[in-house]
């Protein structure tokens, strides 16, 4: 096998270079060396691939990276079926891919599934949480609150929307638990056959819990985080909201999701060409400069084709051959890689907050379907200080009235005095005058 793959390489290295047939002299020695120089070189550098891609399997990949790779890969082969070819048999066939490598991880790698999860759900809370209150404000009320108030929110709810995902989990949980230790009776000779015949109605009825709250979880998860961001509320009434709405209208809801399936995946895949224009529109306009220096291990192969492989629509992300490049070219494509990340980064974050933005507009269309609620009722915050301000101001407009009321009965109160010795004195004047006239009378009759 080793012998035929030399052979197959070596005639295409033969065909990739050839000698100038037209050469002679010492022009013809020249060609000759670099011929043989530009033949080994190709050659060393394809078996420096096949070791490295030999050091690649023997090393394995990490799980993370793994299962990251792989569900990326799935959605995004979903998504240009479910776009291009209308290809719904294409499309569940990812997803029930995607459903594998979950088991597969949870199979084979329990504890770090565990680890994961715990991880994500933090971080979805929080993020997840941001976004849906950035949603749910705009399309309720019309208003735009920054990410820094949105991030406030879902670290204040920060609980409920951790726990929200995690307590049907526990109760299917607790259940099996119950259905597993009076299993544990069978086992016992003659008598354990006659128990088990008489507890399986309570293991189907058991059965029926598990099945339920599954399909519940299943298709309700993605209305959790809208009810909570909606609502204000805990994570008890996002699974009671969730769980009723997706029994009561299961078709609607399945044509909500259909209808945002479509929608996002269109979306999705001309965010990801742009991204793929911007990244060849970049290489491009750099190729010819760049490779005026050629790379550290080949002549043949240009300096850029070395620090940053030309991205494919499929993958963005470039594979470099990191073990071909010398300390200053390892330096200047882990930059390039890193502003490349950044870029793909972008894309993915363009699919998370589609699908809260969507699922936070489905949980509007449902809860005025079911509870016949306005699209415009959300729950509101305000700071503790407008709430006092609006209490006291509250307290402060019937008292005025009274206060200006006081402040003129009190003026009149002080008037009345004044007007009453004021009548005093005129009396007593007049008392004093008559007193007087009286005395004069007197003295005239003596």
């Amino acid at each position: 096998g080793n012998q035929i793959e030399s052979s197959q390489v070596s005639s295409w290295v033969n065909q990739l270079v050839q000698e100038n047939p037209k050469a002679e002299g010492d022009i013809r020695e020249k060609d000759q060396k670099r011929f043989a120089a530009d033949q080994k070189a190709i050659l060393d550098s394809c078996q420096l691939a096949r070791s490295l891609a030999f050091a690649k399997a023997a090393a394995g990949q990490g799980i993370f990276a793994t299962f990251i790779d792989f569900k990326f890969q799935r959605m995004h082969t979903a998504a240009k079926a479910l776009v291009f070819g209308c290809d719904l048999k294409t499309v569940k066939t990812q997803f029930y891919e995607l459903l594998k490598g979950a088991c597969w991880m949870t199979r084979f790698h329990p504890v770090f599934a565990v680890c994961l999860m715990i991880i994500g759900l933090a971080v979805w809370a929080v993020i997840g949480g941001a976004i849906c209150r950035i949603t749910a404000l705009q399309f309720a009320r019309d208003e735009r609150i920054g990410p820094i108030l949105a991030l406030r929110f879902s670290l204040g709810k920060f609980a409920s929307f951790f726990t929200a995902p995690l307590i049907p989990a526990m109760i299917m949980l607790f259940i099996a638990l119950l259905m597993f230790l009076p299993s544990l009776l069978i086992a016992v000779p003659y008598i354990g056959e006659i128990i088990g015949g008489l507890i399986f109605p309570l293991a189907l009825l058991g059965g029926f819990v598990i099945a339920l709250v599954t399909v519940g979880l299943v298709g309700g998860f993605n209305l959790m985080y809208p009810t909570i961001a909606v609502e204000g509320s805990d994570s008890f009434d996002a699974i009671s909201r969730s769980f009723s709405y997706i029994f009561a209208r299961p078709w609607r809801m399945g044509f909500y999701s259909l209808v945002a399936a479509v929608y996002g995946a269109v979306c999705y895949l001309f965010v990801r060409f742009f991204a793929f224009l911007l990244l060849a529109g970049v290489r491009g306009s750099t190729k010819f400069a760049v490779n005026l220096d050629g790379s550290a291990l080949i002549n043949i192969r240009g300096k850029l084709d070395a620090l940053w492989p030309a991205p494919v629509f499929g993958q963005l992300m470039p594979d470099i051959a990191w073990l071909g490049l010398n300390w200053s070219e390892k330096i200047g494509a882990a930059l390039i890689w890193v502003s490349v990340a950044l870029i793909a980064a972008l894309v993915m974050a363009f699919v998370v907050s589609f699908f809260y933005s969507a699922n936070t507009a489905i949980y509007f269309l449902l809860r005025r379907r079911v509870d016949a609620t306005e699209l415009d009722d959300i729950f509101v915050e305000q700071d503790i200080e407008e709430l006092v301000a609006e209490e006291l101001g509250t307290e402060e407009s019937p008292v005025e009235p009274e206060a200006t009321t006081e402040k003129t009965e009190d003026k009149k109160e002080e008037s009345a005095p004044d007007e009453t010795s004021e009548e005093e004195d005129k009396s007593s004047d007049e008392e004093e005058g008559t007193s007087d006239k009286s005395g004069n009378d007197k003295e005239k009759e003596k």
